[in-house]
């Protein structure tokens, strides 16, 4: 009686099959489930990818930098310009002017910005750009351009470094 209930190899051969049909099967759900992940991530890089499409045509760029008259009275003159290598314009356009000793000009406004480039001057500066130094600050001298693009977001460049989303303030 006993040997008639004891379990026969095809028991045995099922019950192994079952757990490793367990395991194959806990495989398969936790790589679908890091594939999933793995899409979202690759489909919200994409997202971003195409909301800064516009945005990453856009640069500042300082022109000139002139010194007007001698040590005593001097009127420095800056030129700039916001390139706008997209199909659409942009608005609510901010430029600032920075250099090796920090900000030189703020806040220089500009209301639109259509395909192509656009130059803007300022005589307004910040600091004081000793004699000595003026050429070396002239060279090192960037544009931060502060924009809106077609599709309403906000955007900051400096210079030429990476992109920046201005993300609204919550109040």
């Amino acid at each position: 009686m006993l040997s008639a209930e004891a379990p026969k190899i095809t028991d045995w051969m099922q019950a192994w099959g079952s757990l490793a049909g367990l395991v194959m099967s806990t495989f398969a759900v936790v790589f679908t489930g890091l594939l999933f992940r793995h899409e979202i991530r690759v489909r919200r890089e994409e997202q971003r990818d195409a909301m800064a499409a516009q945005a990453r045509l856009i640069f500042g760029k300082v022109l000139e930098i002139k010194r007007v008259g001698g040590e005593e009275r001097v009127m420095e003159v800056m030129k700039f310009e916001v390139q706008n290598f997209s199909s659409l314009p942009i608005v609510d356009v901010a430029c600032s002017i920075y250099g090796d000793g920090g900000l030189i000009a703020e806040g220089l406004p500009m209301d639109l910005v259509e395909s192509g480039r656009k130059t803007g001057y300022t005589t307004k500066l910040n600091m004081q750009i000793p004699w000595q130094r003026f050429d070396d600050v002239a060279k090192g001298a960037w544009v931060q351009v502060r924009f809106v693009d077609a599709s309403g977001v906000r955007w900051r460049r400096d210079g030429r470094k990476e992109l920046v989303r201005i993300l609204p303030l919550k109040g």
